[in-house]
């Protein structure tokens, strides 16, 4: 297995957030929601307390 493949593993790994639909899938308790739920808990999953991987632009908002 090379770098690339265990980096893009990785990412797949992280939440999974559907552009068409606008759901994301927590990746701790596999709960299906919202995005605007997130969005309004600043980026935590109001269901287990997961903590999402943030940018830094989102993280001056």
């Amino acid at each position: 297995m090379n770098f690339a493949n265990i980096f893009s593993n990785m990412m797949s790994s992280a939440e999974t957030k559907d552009e068409q639909s606008n759901w994301i899938k927590c990746p701790k308790c596999l709960a299906l929601m919202y995005y605007k739920e997130i969005d309004a808990k600043r980026s935590v999953c109001p269901k287990c307390d997961h903590h999402f991987r943030i940018n830094a632009e989102k993280r001056e908002e």
